[in-house]
């Protein structure tokens, strides 16, 4: 079991997964981390390979907005999955 399905992202309001080469199992994997939210939040998964076939419903119903380009804000917390966990890991869903 990896790293991800022991955390839950809380108190994060934007996360940037951009050019990070995850496949639509990885980004899937990513979106179940995420906790319910009540206020605005908003994760990028721009230039990834999955990023056209995940099943973004699984954040949007928790509240989060996917948006498929890129993050321009300053104020981004750059959420490096890969610091966290082995990315063979996320794609196969260890």
């Amino acid at each position: 079991m990896s790293l991800l399905y022991r955390i839950k992202i809380l108190v994060v309001t934007i996360i940037d997964v951009v050019r990070n080469q995850l496949n639509e199992m990885a980004l899937n994997n990513i979106f179940f981390s995420l906790s319910n939210t009540d206020s605005l939040k908003t994760i990028y998964i721009g230039s990834n390979p999955g990023s056209h076939l995940c099943d973004k419903s699984i954040a949007k119903n928790k509240g989060w907005q996917v948006n498929d380009t890129f993050c321009f804000s300053q104020n981004k917390l750059l959420f490096y999955f890969g610091l966290i966990l082995n990315k063979s890991d996320l794609e196969s869903g260890k």
